[in-house]
C-alpha cells in the first residue's frame, strides 16, 4: 500500500513538473554573409524611408545619401529606432520593414554599417 501511494505522489509530483513555455515564432536569420549598402540598405531606404527622410521630407535627417544615414547610425538613433523599438517606418505610415528587411538592416548595423 504505502508503495502505490509513493508511486501516486511521485506521478503526481512529476506532473506538476511539467511546464509550457511560450515559444516566439521563427524569426528571419541574420544573414552570415557581408551586408552591401549600394545594393542591399539604400534601396530599403528608397522604398520604406525617403517618403520622409530626405532634404524636403518631414522625417528628421536624410536617408538618400550614405553620409545621411551614417549621422543617425553613429548617434545611435538608427539602432535605437528600427532594431530595438521597431518603430521606424512609423506604424501606421503605410511602409513597414518585411522580417528579411529587418534582419538584413540588423546585419548591416551589427556589422559596422560601412559603406560597401
Amino acid at each position: 500500500m504505502k508503495k502505490i501511494i509513493f508511486l501516486i505522489l511521485f506521478y503526481i509530483s512529476v506532473l506538476q513538473s511539467c511546464t509550457f513555455e511560450n515559444v516566439e515564432p521563427v524569426k528571419a536569420k541574420v544573414p552570415a554573409a557581408l551586408i552591401s549598402y549600394s545594393a542591399t540598405i539604400a534601396p530599403i531606404n528608397e522604398a520604406q524611408c525617403n517618403s520622409c527622410h530626405v532634404p524636403q521630407g518631414t522625417g528628421n535627417g536624410d536617408f538618400s545619401t550614405y553620409a545621411g544615414v551614417k549621422v543617425k547610425v553613429n548617434n545611435g538613433s538608427m539602432y535605437a529606432r528600427v532594431v530595438n523599438m521597431k518603430d521606424m517606418p512609423t506604424p501606421g505610415s503605410g511602409y513597414s520593414l518585411t522580417d528579411v528587411e529587418l534582419a538584413q538592416y540588423t546585419a548591416w548595423l551589427q556589422q559596422g554599417a560601412k559603406n560597401n
